[in-house]
């Protein structure tokens, strides 16, 4: 049951037509600038890496006026143990992570920067390329409905075994403000 409420949030049911966080058309999405070396991240300086993250919070800020601030960066695992691991520079004592935490303006600690296994093209099959995503985590901007719980009900012996049926209901993810979120691909 957890798998599905999962992977409802993020890819959607296109059967219910609940979009999901991927899979929702008015959450903006696009590729990171390519410096020409190619945009993943593995290819990037620091400071590219850097930019690309702040470019994507800076993009919700300034495309709505200043209204909408997001304040979590969701990364694939790869590229999450990449910046928490590699300094700055050659000279620095911090990592790429600690960095944004400590300079930006949009990230209050390094608890913010959190990997999701479905940014990761391979774990996702609504992405081509692995994906950040920026979002103000406040449950006024978005949120899971999950009107009735998992509840289990009494045992019941059928044929030669015990089963023990289960029910619950999922409404799906509202997204009530969608350019509180963006989504960078190719990272």
């Amino acid at each position: 049951m957890e798998q599905v409420i999962n992977d409802v949030a993020f890819y959607g049911d296109a059967t219910s037509g609940l979009p999901g966080f991927f899979s929702n058309p008015n959450i903006p999405t696009g590729a990171v600038v390519d410096p020409g070396a190619g945009t993943e991240w593995s290819t990037k300086t620091p400071d590219e890496i850097l930019f690309d993250i702040n470019d994507l919070f800076a993009d919700i800020f300034e495309t709505t006026k200043m209204v909408e601030r997001g304040n979590t960066l969701l990364l694939p695992p790869s590229q999450w143990s990449y910046i928490m691991s590699t300094p700055r520079s050659a000279t620095s004592d911090t990592t790429i992570a600690q960095y944004v935490a400590m300079n930006s303006p949009y990230l209050n600690s390094i608890e913010d920067i959190i990997p999701v296994n479905e940014c990761a093209a391979a774990n996702n099959p609504l992405l081509s390329t692995d994906a950040m995503v920026a979002y103000d985590r406040s449950p006024d901007k978005l949120q899971l409905e999950i009107p009735v719980e998992l509840e289990m009900l009494p045992v019941q012996q059928k044929n030669l075994e015990f089963v023990v049926p289960g029910r619950s209901r999922l409404g799906g993810l509202n997204v009530y403000y969608p350019l509180s979120a963006a989504i960078g691909t190719g990272i």
